[in-house]
């Protein structure tokens, strides 16, 4: 048996850390961000293989985290908010998390991985009152979760929004953290990000395509139309752009992007992603980055739409921050190029 790893927040073990992850990807066309797929994690050696397919049975090494009424203590935010989670003898379900989490086994290979909802998601509390969404309430809640596990510091894995989030609540909580792991990043600055990276979107999608994606999002805002198969038939299409070659590759992904609770699903779509990014403003890190002594890898697909030099402002931002550069990979590096990216995060997270 290997030594037990720190727990990983996928925003995703102790002689290691704790792994929390966290991702999201862009909604280009309400320019916002899909706030469905953040999560956390936590990781522990494992010795069991693991499945890819879509809503199979959790591998041994993994903790699927949701929380289901009555069957243990309800996990809540400050503001009583319910934040769904599973405890780790629990199987895969159809679930947010399953947009992201089918993609990181290769993590739970060797390290517990926790993942949960973030509220305005998934099946965690879905707001009436949309001031209860916002940054300083996915900060809090991430907090929430680390305390509800009893974790003194975690690593927190983060993808697309993820990274801003990861970054906020580390600047807030520098001593919970131990490392950060961001894929595909937003910069750490808004600036000209969205105009550039939506030029770069329009640019790979044909007219046939744009208008197949807004009808799409016209049936997401459709409280009678089927929102599962809107989001299928967006991401059908969203996906492509996201991909250096999307013909390879869009059979690699193993996450199911709509397989959350059809309301979790359309609120994130038309209402969350909207919200909280509006709560950021016109965001600038950089400063405050400065002063955070975290460890964090950066790993970017050379042909992501996310312009690289306004990523490469985390690592010249960050005291201890380092760039993996992706070739042949755009937004999804970890499932395009996973015989580089695997290796390095591994290789991070074992770094004294």
């Amino acid at each position: 048996m290997q030594p037990r790893a720190g727990h990983i927040f996928t925003v995703a073990p102790p002689p290691r850390p704790h792994i929390v992850r966290l991702g999201v990807l862009h909604n280009h066309e309400t320019r916002s961000l899909d706030l469905r797929r953040p999560h956390f994690g936590v990781a522990r050696p494992r010795r069991h293989g693991h499945g890819h397919g879509r809503h199979r049975p959790a591998s041994p090494g993994t903790r699927r985290l949701d929380h289901y009424h009555g069957l243990h203590p309800p996990l809540l935010s400050r503001d009583r908010t319910r934040i769904r989670h599973r405890d780790r003898d629990s199987r895969w379900a159809r679930l947010d998390l399953e947009s992201i989490a089918g993609d990181f086994a290769p993590l739970a290979e060797h390290h517990v991985v926790i993942f949960y909802d973030q509220r305005g998601t998934g099946r965690s509390t879905l707001p009436t009152d949309t001031t209860r969404l916002g940054a300083d309430q996915q900060v809090a809640d991430l907090d929430a979760v680390r305390r509800h596990f009893g974790l003194a510091r975690v690593t927190l894995i983060a993808h697309s929004y993820g990274p801003l989030l990861a970054a906020t609540y580390a600047l807030a909580h520098p001593d919970a953290v131990r490392r950060m792991v961001f894929f595909g990043p937003v910069p750490p600055r808004r600036g000209d990000f969205w105009t550039r990276f939506g030029k770069v979107m329009a640019s790979r999608l044909d007219s046939t395509q744009q208008a197949r994606m807004a009808d799409a999002n016209r049936r997401l805002g459709d409280s009678s139309a089927d929102a599962r198969q809107a989001c299928r038939d967006l991401w059908a299409i969203a996906m492509r752009p996201r991909l250096a070659e999307p013909d390879r590759t869009l059979p690699l992904i193993r996450s199911d992007l709509c397989a959350s609770d059809p309301a979790g699903i359309r609120y994130g779509l038309t209402v969350t992603n909207r919200v909280v990014m509006a709560t950021y403003g016109n965001w600038d890190l950089r400063a405050r980055l400065r002063g955070l002594t975290v460890p964090v890898l950066v790993v970017h697909g050379e042909q992501d739409a996310i312009p690289m030099d306004l990523v490469e402002e985390w690592t010249t931002s960050l005291p201890h921050g380092q760039l993996l550069r992706v070739p042949g990979a755009a937004h999804f590096t970890y499932a395009e190029q996973p015989q580089l990216v695997w290796p390095a995060v591994e290789r991070f997270l074992g770094s004294p």
